[in-house]
């Protein structure tokens, strides 16, 4: 299922070395599978699936000099939420839609060069409230 992602943050303020920014991420995936391709005991076209995951949350800085670059950590908590859709092609056309609010952590290490480009590896943790399930089975 091929998917893409992206995030902005905004730099609330600064003190010292250490910093504080809210930040908002949004992924989506969608993909199709046919039939008679998938190991099914079905006959017919395809479904398809499409997934949606945001968040918005606060992140601390540390280490964060933006006059001197350098390696630094990120430490966050916030908000996030989940969508997810199937629809099933004949001979018995079906669609679901789900979602789901929950919660978000995530620690990460970044680099800020002299210049002021900045890479980030991040590792968010989401936790939802309610599930993405159907039927008490996983989806």
């Amino acid at each position: 299922m091929p998917g893409f992602g992206g995030g902005l943050s905004y730099l609330l303020f600064g003190s010292g070395r250490t910093a504080l920014e809210i930040a908002g991420n949004a992924y989506y995936s969608s993909g199709t599978v046919d039939y008679d391709a998938a190991d099914v005991p079905y006959e017919g076209p395809s479904y398809d699936t499409n997934i949606f995951v945001g968040s918005l949350r606060v992140n601390g800085l540390f280490n964060y000099d933006p006059e001197e670059g350098g390696v630094f950590f990120l430490a966050g908590a916030g908000f996030a939420f989940a969508s997810r859709s199937w629809s099933d092609g004949p001979p018995t056309p079906e669609s679901y839609d789900y979602s789901s609010a929950g919660s978000v952590v995530e620690l990460g290490v970044g680099y800020l060069s002299p210049s002021g480009f900045e890479a980030r590896l991040e590792a968010p943790l989401y936790y939802f409230y309610d599930s993405l399930y159907y039927n008490g089975e996983a989806t």
